[in-house]
């Protein structure tokens, strides 16, 4: 048995696993972490758009929105299903965002603002992987829940 901080309560652990009303149960964890994937889908949105007025209304510029676009949606769906508990959302959601922060890391140009948008993908990269231990203890809790056969209790 463990005493939360906030609010105060008791958490309940038994060999690793939490009870389901726990406060610090790991799915309730993840499941504050969609608030971040929200922010990165806003981000992702400004600057595609960005990124398509400055490509121009070109083919390009059409190809470069539509791949921005399924990003954005695929960002929003992260935040959605995390914020259900899903883990595969945060793993959905944290490889890409991992991908494409290598991507900009490998193209991007010298420059003052390029440094800015590293530094801040880097401090996302560092709350997501701090995050990452809430997914695998999801995975983990529910493998556990599907092989516990009832909760109900035997006396009355």
């Amino acid at each position: 048995m463990k005493l939360s901080e906030d609010p105060i309560s008791l958490d309940i652990i038994i060999d690793g696993i939490h009870c389901r009303s726990n406060i610090s149960h790991p799915k309730k964890q993840l499941q504050k972490t969609s608030f971040f994937f929200w922010v990165i889908a806003v981000g992702a949105l400004v600057f595609g758009a960005l990124e398509v007025a400055w490509t121009g209304p070109n083919r390009i510029g059409i190809i470069v929105g539509i791949i921005n676009g399924s990003v954005v949606a695929l960002y929003i769906v992260a935040a959605i299903f995390v914020s259900k508990g899903k883990p595969w959302a945060f793993y959905l959601g944290f490889s890409c965002f991992s991908l494409f922060s290598l991507l900009y890391l490998f193209t991007m140009e010298s420059g003052f603002f390029e440094t800015i948008i590293i530094v801040i993908r880097i401090l996302f990269l560092y709350f997501l992987i701090s995050n990452l231990r809430h997914a695998f203890e999801t995975v983990r809790h529910n493998a556990y829940e599907q092989t516990t056969e009832s909760t109900d209790l035997i006396d009355r």
